[in-house]
């Protein structure tokens, strides 16, 4: 069941468990934020956070919990579009599940939102935006809008118009230094990643292939902001694949992601198999679907 833009099932919880998804970014850390403050509770969010969700969450200066212990309780998952995004919540021991997420979604539960959106944090906005926002608030969704259209390269009218209305005097790219540069470590990461990939193309798209010792996601973002229209980026334990602008309309990889793997449509990571193996299969999934049958496919 849909309920698109109505929080009327969200207010009327008790005692809820509001949960982002592991590794949680910035649209997870502001959306699960600004729901929980409307629910008199703190955001929880399943093992870790990002780099830039930990910055957005030191700037919102607010309690939070990690795994959270969710039998027999309402749990509220955000941002959360498959099971494997939530590995360590025994969801399936929850009294009620609501979802507010922006991607096809597989979990067995009330979704609120759905695939017209651009971020959870546009959902959020949409959902609580006739009681007004705090400051905070204003700064924890504009920057889940910011992170999740790619930093606006995706940005429909419409979400812009949202955006405008939480910035009011500020402008994206003071979002940018809230949510923080990369430390030294996370830099070497993504050059390497340059410096190792293997590039292969097929029908005008560029692949990347490429390994480093951390920072997947981070190293996979850097080669589609250099030009490549997909991603695979592994390391002895991770691995992220991602799809850029170009190919969001013909690639869901949620389609393609082997067992082990989970996400969005358009960035999937994977945990607990054989990173190389499994990298080169996504890569290669991901090659044969673009060469439609009838497109060469070439390594360079």
């Amino acid at each position: 069941m849909v309920h698109l833009l109505d929080n009327s099932i969200l207010l009327k919880l008790k005692d809820p468990v509001v949960v982002g998804h592991t590794h949680a970014d910035p649209d997870a850390v502001g959306s699960a934020y600004v729901v929980a403050r409307r629910l008199n509770t703190i955001p929880s969010f399943d093992g870790s956070l990002s780099r830039e969700g930990r910055s957005l969450i030191r700037f919102l200066d607010t309690e939070y919990e990690l795994s959270p212990h969710v039998e027999g309780r309402d749990v509220i998952l955000v941002d959360v579009s498959s099971r494997e995004m939530v590995p360590s919540i025994d969801i399936e021991k929850a009294r009620k599940v609501i979802v507010i997420d922006h991607h096809k979604n597989k979990i067995n539960g009330i979704l609120i939102g759905g695939e017209n959106f651009s971020s959870s944090a546009e959902i959020v906005y949409r959902l609580f935006e006739r009681g007004g926002f705090s400051p905070k608030e204003k700064i924890a969704l504009a920057a889940g809008i910011i992170y999740d259209t790619f930093f606006l390269k995706n940005a429909k009218g419409e979400t812009l118009s949202i955006l405008s209305k939480l910035l009011e005097d500020k402008t994206p790219s003071y979002i940018l230094s809230i949510i923080g540069k990369e430390p030294l470590s996370e830099k070497i990461a993504r050059l390497k990643a340059l410096k190792r990939g293997e590039i292969w193309s097929v029908n005008d798209y560029v692949a990347v292939l490429s390994h480093v010792g951390s920072y997947e996601g981070s190293s996979a973002s850097a080669l589609i902001e250099m030009g490549a229209d997909v991603a695979v980026v592994y390391s002895s334990k991770l691995i992220s694949a991602r799809v850029g602008p170009s190919l969001h309309r013909k690639v869901d990889l949620t389609t393609l992601a082997p067992k082990g793997c989970g996400g969005h449509p358009h960035a999937i990571g994977c945990k607990n198999v054989n990173t190389r193996r499994v990298a080169r299969m996504i890569l290669e999934s991901i090659l044969s679907l673009l060469s439609e049958g009838r497109y060469v496919i070439r390594r360079h």
